[in-house]
């Protein structure tokens, strides 16, 4: 009934005793109704899809178990997941500052959209009152609001995608420097560490803003299905974008020229340029908290989860991006949030232990890999059959290669993409080296993807 929002965040926050439940109904329906739903990618079903990654992420590394995560800090994640992006009207912070926009002047061409969420959702958090006249923070000290209020302000200002790089290169060195301490783990115990996440409240902020990031392009780690949807959506919001740019005599941004636009090659470079490397370095990290917090033999536990209850909540959550229907055993977000033990809404003050190790790296990393290949395997039957386009009386043939396009759906300064672009020519991931004999091994599509089949019928405009 368009109500996942309120649904998720309900069954994450109901259980905190700091609530009413009247308050928090009424910040729950006010949030939902401040995102635009008619956005084709930042709704409201995108931040309780963003919502229920960090919940993922921060339960696999055994964050939000630890004795030091307080309820506090659960509460200030799950709401700046489910408010980073309320307000979004489909435009990029860089289209903004070239039109002169209000939001622009009033924050100075920094982080623009992340401040106007920021500040929206701490208007609606003050607004959303129950029956006694109480705000739904009301009871929080005021030092205990200070720090929530801190770490929601970090958070939600992470997400600004043209920082991701330089902000994942930063988290790499600090990643390095547990791997050094972890490769003599006695010395490392018997000293104080120098990254700490699990129990230095400021390296724990740090971390989870990676955390963020990572979450707002979790798509790139969804079954294949949920991906490609998504991937659909937020390019038709970079093209709407150029398309407005085009008409008030701007140059079109950086990806968003439907002009001869290929899905699979963006999203090539998408994935390798960004996403690989974000979930790669993730699940070092996954992988080094648990030697500095674990006895080794969780540490080197095997953990594969049933496939059948992994799909079962892909499938939950694809009912409600793509409307095709509600899966068998669950409908919409209920099946999301119950079809996994990982996921459920009880488990936020339940007794699991959090043992089950390197879910990351089995789940999003091993599915974004997966995701590049499937978009390499179009570029390769595209190279063979390319598409025609029609730009006014002149007909142009795309080059046919299948070498990655610049990044897809981060908005990267012009020195970082001229990077990525430059290294598209020289250097290919480790999931795009599969072995020949595999790749020989895998039917080839005899199909182009639906993005190419409907660019190969549109005439643009000139």
């Amino acid at each position: 009934d368009g109500r996942v929002l309120q649904y998720a965040g309900f069954q994450f926050l109901q259980h905190f005793p700091i609530f009413k439940a009247d308050a928090l109904a009424t910040f729950l329906k006010t949030l939902e109704e401040g995102y635009v739903k008619e956005n084709p990618y930042h709704t409201h079903v995108h931040a309780a899809d963003v919502c229920n990654s960090i919940f993922f992420m921060t339960n696999a590394v055994g964050f939000w178990h630890s004795s030091h995560f307080t309820d506090n800090r659960r509460i200030a994640i799950l709401l700046a997941a489910l408010g980073h992006d309320v307000g979004h009207f489909a435009r990029n912070n860089h289209f903004l500052a070239v039109t002169k926009h209000a939001l622009a002047t009033t924050y100075n061409d920094r982080s623009v959209l992340e401040n106007f969420h920021t500040s929206s959702l701490f208007r609606i958090l003050d607004s959303s009152r129950g029956p006694d006249g109480t705000d739904l923070l009301s009871d929080m000290s005021t030092e205990a609001y200070g720090k929530t209020r801190q770490a929601i302000v970090t958070w939600i200002l992470a997400t600004d995608t043209q920082s991701h790089l330089e902000a994942l290169g930063e988290f790499r060195l600090k990643v390095t420097a547990m791997e050094e301490q972890a490769a003599n783990r006695a010395d490392s115990n018997a000293q104080q560490l120098a990254f700490d996440p699990m129990n230095n409240p400021k390296d724990q902020v740090e971390a989870l803003s990676i955390f963020f990031r990572a979450a707002d392009i979790g798509h790139s780690a969804k079954a294949w299905e949920l991906h490609e949807a998504w991937s659909d959506r937020v390019s038709q919001e970079f093209h709407a974008q150029g398309d407005e740019e085009r008409q008030l005599g701007l140059p079109i941004s950086p990806l968003c020229d439907r002009t001869g636009f290929i899905m699979c090659k963006s999203q090539m470079g998408f994935l390798q340029f960004v996403c690989i490397p974000t979930w790669t370095c993730l699940a070092k990290f996954e992988h080094l908290l648990q030697v500095q917090n674990a006895p080794p033999e969780i540490v080197e536990a095997d953990f594969r989860p049933e496939q059948s209850s992994k799909r079962q909540s892909f499938q939950a959550m694809t009912s409600i991006v793509t409307g095709r229907g509600s899966p068998a055993g669950g409908g919409g977000v209920v099946g999301l949030l119950s079809s996994t033990k990982s996921s459920r809404p009880s488990a936020v003050h339940g007794s699991e232990s959090g043992t089950k190790t390197h879910r990351i790296a089995k789940y999003c990393l091993a599915q974004c890999e997966s995701n590049f290949q499937e978009w390499k395997q179009q570029a390769d039957s595209l190279s063979e059959n390319p598409p025609t386009f029609a730009i006014g009386s002149s007909t142009t043939t795309p080059a046919a290669n299948t070498s990655a396009a610049p990044p897809q759906a981060v908005e990267t300064p012009a020195s970082e993409e001229a990077t990525a672009t430059a290294a598209a020519s020289s250097t290919t991931p480790a999931a795009a080296a599969a072995p020949a004999a595999a790749k020989a091994a895998r039917p080839r599509r005899a199909r182009l993807c639906r993005h190419q089949c409907r660019d190969r019928r549109r005439v643009h405009p000139t």
